[in-house]
């Protein structure tokens, strides 16, 4: 994996954030801005494309970069991005996605990486940068999780039949190795995610609201959250 390196002054701060619908309101920028960072690293699920059509793959972007608060974050930090599946174009999508060339050019152009960076020289996105005076260097290592991935099976096959086709499947570990998770367990496992996150920034005073996290009961949304469909 090829590196490159920028070297800001002093300790490095890092945002982050994912699953950003581009057609609800994001008054999420407004609190990443006021932090000042000197990175932000979009994860996955930056738009929610879900198309075979470029052009509707590229309005959706288009939408994100109209973002008043998006556009203020540009402004102030460099960003770094990889898709998910929803970005990428399809959901739970992989290597059988037909415009996946397409979508990788797409996402780099989009994210204003420029042409001879080592992102470019090589299918899929991923890509390492390295930041920070030496000393207090953090290394950023931003994976393609579905370019290259194989097609995945959420219980229609049988075991001989995924062999067969090298599909892998969505497997709880070891004590329930063959048994799809169910509705109930995805939504388990996503609470606990959730509550170790708020741990993490309640630890340093971070507003997890503001950051983006669906609030709890007892939490106050701001005004900008209660006009959203996603809090409504």
């Amino acid at each position: 994996m090829n590196t490159q390196t920028a070297e800001p002054s002093g300790p490095t701060t890092i945002a982050f954030g994912a699953c950003c619908h581009e057609g609800r309101p994001q008054p999420v920028w407004d609190a990443i801005v006021a932090a000042d960072p000197d990175l932000f690293i979009f994860a996955g699920d930056n738009i929610y494309g879900d198309t075979e059509d470029m052009a509707v793959l590229q309005a959706k972007y288009d939408q994100l970069a109209a973002v008043p608060g998006f556009q203020r974050l540009r402004q102030a930090c460099p960003i770094q991005a990889v898709y998910d599946d929803h970005d990428y174009g399809q959901n739970d999508a992989g290597r059988e996605y037909p415009m996946r060339k397409e979508s990788a050019a797409m996402c780099l152009d989009f994210f204003g990486v420029p042409e001879g960076d080592p992102r470019r020289e090589h299918p899929g996105i991923y890509g390492s940068t390295i930041m920070g005076a030496p000393g207090q260097r953090v290394q950023i290592i931003l994976l393609d999780t579905r370019y290259f991935r194989d097609p995945i099976d959420a219980g229609t096959l049988s075991a001989e039949e995924r062999r067969e086709a090298n599909v892998v499947g969505w497997y709880k570990p070891v004590f329930q190795p063959a048994r799809p998770l169910n509705p109930a367990e995805v939504e388990r496992v996503h609470r606990d995610i959730i509550t170790r996150i708020r741990r993490v920034l309640e630890r340093h005073d971070l507003n997890p609201i503001a950051l983006g996290l669906p609030p709890r009961p007892g939490d106050k949304a701001s005004p900008e959250q209660h006009d959203s469909p996603e809090y409504s």
